[in-house]
């Protein structure tokens, strides 16, 4: 039995196979490739697939023949411990012990057989491990080969797209050229056109001056005739008047005759009366008689006769001329007005002229800017993407409460600029990363408003941008810089660089501080990333920067004229309270959240060793996205909480706390409970820099009212200890009111 013993031992103790172990390191292609770079990495991944499976042929024949000697040593070791056991069992025992020996012996040999094929069944095992992870490498290759494939494809689309692109822009050129003759062809022709037509009004219009200086002469005369025919027709007046004056005389001499007559015939011939008669007869001949002499001669009559028909003859003409005057101004006017059309027409043949030199001054410029079209439109943005990201430092295995505690203390233990925070605000400012992307600092000056976001950089190995927000900021373009068309290049800011660069470095936290960000009104530059932020999916988050058709080169994460906003970006504002900022608006407090400093908060001693720094976004992400989430027990605790404010600033005031601040409290208080803090905190906090606050301003004794009975409530309720934050508000809107 000793011998026995002493075999199994030996057989423990051999030699076990050994597998090396080979770490395969997959190399992840980059989004885009350059044909060099594409045909670069499929080399190396042939070579690194030849070379992987060389090493896994290599690795499994010599496992395979190591089980093979492994196998046989085994057996030819047992076979000479059976066979001297057996030699041994037959030299000291008798025959009759034989059969147990052999019997032993054939136990041992199974044994040590059996342990064979284990070993055998292990080399198998690992052999087919090998074969699993040379399948996956195939599978890897493969899948290499078809991103490769697909690049490939990509890249020719691409160069096919610009090919086309550039076959279309010339063809769009030429035709723009063609239509640019052909425009300045007509323009020519109608110029020759214009010219012909010029030169026949000149002619016209001298032989309207012509007509023009006749008809002033004859005009001249006419005047003199018609002053003649005026003094004849006033003299013709005055004896047509004289003359009905005679006439008018001679009817009544003749009815005075006519009734003496009548009376010789009826009384006969009375001397006195005839003597009386003729007295009177004679005084009217006298009368008679100087009234003839007044009377004009026969031929003067008839010379005065004769004088009005020829003024009646002049008046005709004077009537014909007159006639002949109102045609010639008329013609005169036309004249006028075809020597302006002339002048409008050779005006407008310079303006034509003019437009044809700016529009081939155009053409020109558009040919240049064809010409130069793969100029830089971003020249810092194309030089960050040659800069080289940071590390992306290893997970620490830290909870997001360890690591608000460890910040904290970190900044209080700096020998250089110690820096002191309540737990409260360090639980706030992690929380607020979790429920949204813009948080607000605001307070007095001096409280560490502006120190925070640029700890937590020196902290979290991360980076803070500082952005000072100008006074004259009207719009987005102050924000984010604009395109210039003249000099075809992009005017960029500090805040776009900061911006690009975050997008860019996805392995890190990028916090993007606007110092003093009420300077300004911030829905006014801020408009675009306050509806970009609002967006549920990530990939809607961008802003628009250039219009797709802008020729040149653009940088790498500039897609379609868009960027794109990361999730490892945060927007960071600083506000100031005094007369020389504006107020922030609903809109702008509704989308963040708000972190006050009233105070600078006072020192306290903390331990001086060292604590551990460096946290990558993605384990940050991690972190904030599970601390995010909400059990069904916290959520309805909450809810209690928020219907009880709820209802009451309905009850006094009409105030609700809104669809988008219900969300951001469901996410922002069970982050604040994981950093350490309670449910009542966290939704404290929220209520009175979001929902309170909405009541600053009004001075009227309904809001002191409502204050006053909300107060009351809030003091007959277990909440009362509970929300400090809230009391302490509504007691300071009490008293200024």
């Amino acid at each position: 039995m000793a011998k026995k013993n002493k075999g199994n031992k030996s057989n423990n103790n051999r030699p076990q196979p050994t597998v090396k172990q080979e770490t395969v390191k997959v190399v992840k292609p980059e989004v885009e490739l350059t044909s060099e770079e594409r045909e670069a990495l499929r080399e190396q991944g042939q070579k690194e697939k030849e070379r992987l499976i060389q090493e896994g042929e290599e690795e499994k024949q010599r496992l395979i023949n190591e089980g093979e000697a492994e196998k046989k040593k085994i057996i030819e070791k047992a076979n000479k411990e059976v066979e001297k056991s057996i030699g041994e069992v037959q030299s000291q025992y008798k025959k009759e012990v034989k059969e147990e020996a052999e019997a032993d012996a054939k136990i041992a040999a199974d044994k040590i057989i059996s342990q064979a094929h284990l070993v055998k069944e292990d080399v198998e095992a690992k052999q087919k491990e090998l074969e699993q992870k040379t399948e996956n490498l195939d599978l890897q290759y493969e899948e290499l080969a078809s991103k490769m494939e697909q690049f490939t494809k990509d890249s020719l689309e691409l160069e096919n797209q610009k090919k086309s692109y550039k076959t279309d822009v010339l063809k769009d050129v030429d035709e723009q050229i063609k239509g640019f003759n052909s425009a300045i062809a007509s323009l020519e022709q109608e110029k020759d056109e214009l010219v012909k037509e010029l030169k026949k009004k000149e002619r016209e219009l001298n032989s309207s001056n012509d007509d023009k200086d006749y008809y002033m002469q004859e005009l001249e005369k006419s005047d003199a005739r018609k002053q003649r025919v005026m003094e004849l027709e006033h003299k013709i007046d005055s004896l047509e008047q004289k003359n009905q004056i005679l006439d008018e005389t001679y009817k009544k001499c003749k009815a005075e005759n006519e009734e003496y007559y009548r009376q010789i015939q009826r009384f006969g011939q009375n001397p006195t009366a005839l003597i009386d008669e003729r007295n009177r007869l004679e005084k009217e001949n006298m009368e008679l008689r100087d009234r003839l002499t007044k009377v004009p001669a026969d031929d003067e009559i008839v010379r005065l006769r004769t004088t009005a028909d020829e003024n009646s003859q002049i008046a005709e003409e004077l009537k014909n001329l007159k006639i002949e005057k109102i045609e010639t101004d008329r013609k005169l006017a036309e004249l006028d007005i075809y020597r302006n059309d002339l002048e409008n027409s050779r005006r407008f043949i310079r303006v034509l002229e003019l437009q044809r030199v700016e529009l081939q001054r155009e053409l020109d410029r558009i040919q240049e800017n064809y010409n130069s079209r793969q100029d830089n439109v971003f020249a810092s943005l194309s030089a960050i993407d040659d800069e080289k990201n940071l590390a992306d430092y290893p997970r620490t295995g830290r909870s997001l409460k360890q690591i608000c505690e460890d910040f904290r203390n970190y900044l209080a233990s700096r020998n250089d600029n110690p820096l002191y925070y309540s737990m409260e605000s360090i639980r706030t400012f992690f929380a607020g990363l979790a429920a949204a992307r813009i948080i607000i600092l605001q307070g007095m000056s001096g409280t560490g408003k502006s120190s925070l976001p640029n700890a937590f950089a020196e902290y979290m190995m991360s980076i803070t941008d500082r952005i000072e927000v100008q006074s004259s900021w009207k719009d987005r373009n102050d924000l984010l810089g604009f395109y210039n068309d003249f000099e075809k290049r992009y005017k960029e800011t500090k805040f776009l660089e900061a911006l690009y660069r975050a997008t860019r470095d996805r392995n890190n936290v990028h916090l993007i501080m606007l110092d003093e960000m009420n300077l300004s009104r911030i829905e006014y530059y801020f408009a675009d990333f306050l509806s970009a932020l609002e967006e549920e999916k990530p990939e809607n988050r961008k802003v628009n920067l250039i219009s797709r058709d802008v020729r040149g080169v653009c940088p790498e994460y500039i897609v379609e004229g868009n960027l794109s906003i990361g999730d490892n970006t945060w927007f960071i504002g600083t506000a100031n309270k005094d007369d020389s900022t504006f107020a922030i608006s609903d809109k702008v407090y509704d989308r963040a959240i708000v972190l006050e400093f009233d105070k600078r908060e006072e020192e306290f001693s903390v331990d001086k060793s060292s604590y551990p720094r460096g946290v990558s976004y993605a384990e940050l992400n991690v972190l904030l996205t599970n601390a995010s989430s909400l059990s069904p027990e916290m959520k309805k605790e909450i809810k209690g909480h928020v219907d009880w404010l709820d209802e009451r600033m309905q009850t006094y005031f009409e105030i609700s706390f809104g669809n988008r601040i219900s969300k951001q409290i469901y996410k922002f208080v069970p982050a604040y409970v994981t950093c350490g803090g309670k449910i009542e905190e966290a939704i404290d906090t929220i209520f009175v820099t979001k929902v309170l606050r909405k009541l600053q301003g009004f001075y009227d004794e309904s809001t002191k009212k409502g204050l006053e009975e909300f107060l009351s409530d809030l003091r007959k309720s277990e909440k009362d200890d509970k929300f400090k934050m809230t009391r302490k508000a509504i007691q300071n809107m009490i008293d200024r009111i």
